[in-house]
């Protein structure tokens, strides 16, 4: 309560406040029980006061009847006082000996020796009148005696009144053994108090320190939730406010990196573009020589030839575009649209990895729902898309697995999903395959899955993978029936059912 009645002010203040508070409030206390226990001294001097009276009046009352002390005590109010020796009350006459007493007959025919100092009081030996009492604290530090002469048609009198004060003492310890107990209380509490607000003001500064160690231990995800006015919550948010700033400052530097490795690919790829292309170039002339001068004679055998000829011209093209996207990547992605049948893309890509994976153990099946319908769609374009994924499929599968593609149509789009059996990929690496450069390859660049990616979205659709290490890894590819065509490199995709 206290703790949320001050979260207005600052730091520094609620620790004076609360601190002026409790000395307050243990000057109260300790003012209240002061007051308490001199009222309590007060009221047993008083009493005693009031006995001393008493006495007096049952000590004179003795001299004028017949009646003895002890027997006028019997009939007083003083009874208890008298029987717990607060008070003794004697009547010595002019020669020092006792002829009435409140404690009984015994004690009289004892001597008193009363000191007769001119000009002083009249006194009585302290040890003689212990002596005489014979019992309880009748010290001087412990009593007082009282001495009082009177005179009577007797003759001279002296009553002598011994009161006790050792009650007196009881009471002022009593009182000093309360504010004692009510000090320790106060201290008690005041230190509980102190633990507490303790605890709520440096709660937030530990919160704080764990946070640094885990900035210290590299984790820059790390904040304070503090809600907070004062300087500790000020503190809290420029801590946050920090921790934004290197947060964005390290997406910075990584996209950085990511440019510079860009360039770095990029001057790399000017530099070796024409030596791909001109063998590519020559591979191409050469294929144009080997069909026209070494054309089967039969009908079947050329139609098998020209047919061979024709997919090695296909794939020697493909090869001069994908060098040519990989030096127009960080170029807007032209895309030039037909209609396409994905069934026939998927059947022809199969056919380039046919042989491998005959020669590796896998088996490729392919399903559909019957009909699938066709895309707009660049062919070549997609074709690459799906040789990446697939080629990866059967390189996975080293020693034999099986490669399962389904095809179906979807709402406005077709789906398809590519399945291996292989090694899977690492969690870690989920996130990240998708990234330019990023490959678990030894061998590979760690643009085929980042070129694919763009390519589907271009044609506004989306990928997705999940995957399993040691039980194979699943593209899903959702690819819709229609596109528009020009430059989309800031397009939002409209993905149908599929995840991205």
């Amino acid at each position: 309560m206290t703790q949320s009645l001050l979260t207005g002010f600052g730091f520094r203040f609620r620790l004076v406040a609360v601190m002026v508070a409790m000395l307050i409030v243990g000057l109260l206390a300790t003012y209240y029980f002061n007051q308490r226990a001199e009222h309590q001294i007060e009221d047993r001097l008083n009493e005693d006061i009031d006995t001393l009276t008493d006495a007096f009046d049952v000590a004179q009352s003795s001299l004028n009847s017949a009646d003895y002390l002890e027997d006028l005590v019997h009939r007083s109010s003083l009874e208890e006082q008298f029987k717990g020796h607060k008070i003794h009350v004697f009547v010595v006459n002019d020669d020092n000996k006792i002829v009435d007493s409140s404690d009984g007959a015994q004690q009289i025919g004892k001597e008193i020796p009363i000191s007769h100092t001119p000009g002083q009081p009249k006194t009585i030996d302290s040890a003689r009148m212990s002596e005489i009492i014979g019992e309880g604290p009748a010290t001087s530090d412990q009593s007082h005696t009282f001495i009082f002469p009177v005179g009577t048609d007797k003759g001279r009198y002296y009553l002598v009144i011994v009161l006790a004060t050792q009650y007196v003492s009881e009471a002022i310890t009593e009182t000093a053994n309360q504010r004692l107990l009510v000090s320790m209380s106060i201290f008690g509490v005041a230190v509980l108090l102190t633990g507490f607000l303790a605890y709520n003001f440096t709660k937030p500064i530990s919160a704080l320190s764990v946070a640094v160690e885990r900035v210290a231990s590299g984790d820059l995800d790390a904040e304070v939730p503090i809600d907070r006015s004062d300087e500790i919550g000020e503190l809290a948010r420029n801590f946050n406010r920090m921790m934004q700033q290197l947060r964005d400052q390290r997406e910075l530097e990584e996209r950085l990196t990511q440019a510079e490795q860009s360039a770095i690919v990029g001057r790399l790829a000017s530099g070796i573009a024409h030596e791909i292309r001109n063998p590519l170039n020559y591979i191409n002339l050469s294929i144009d020589h080997v069909r026209s001068k070494y054309q089967p004679q039969t009908e079947q055998a050329a139609a098998q030839f020209n047919s061979l000829l024709g997919s090695v011209k296909d794939e020697i093209l493909r090869l001069n575009r994908i060098v040519t996207d990989f030096l127009n990547y960080g170029r807007p992605l032209k895309l030039s649209p037909k209609t396409i049948s994905v069934r026939k893309l998927i059947d022809e890509t199969i056919a380039l990895v046919h042989q491998k994976a005959e020669d590796q153990g896998v088996t490729i099946t392919v399903s559909d729902s019957g009909h699938v319908d066709d895309i707009r769609g660049d062919p070549e374009q997609l074709k690459s898309c799906f040789s990446n994924i697939i080629i990866n499929g059967v390189q996975s599968m080293e020693y034999g697995g099986k490669l399962n593609i389904d095809i179906k149509n979807e709402a406005k789009g077709v789906r398809v999903n590519i399945r291996d059996t292989g090694s899977g990929i690492p969690t870690e690496a989920l996130d990240h395959i998708f990234e330019p450069y990023y490959s678990t390859k030894e061998t590979g660049v760690g643009l085929g899955l980042a070129v694919t990616k763009r390519i589907i979205e271009f044609h506004r659709g989306a990928i997705n993978v999940t995957s399993a290490v040691g039980e194979g890894t699943e593209f899903s590819i959702y690819l819709p029936n229609t596109l528009q065509t020009g430059d989309l490199s800031n397009a939002s995709f409209d993905v149908g059912n599929g995840n991205k």
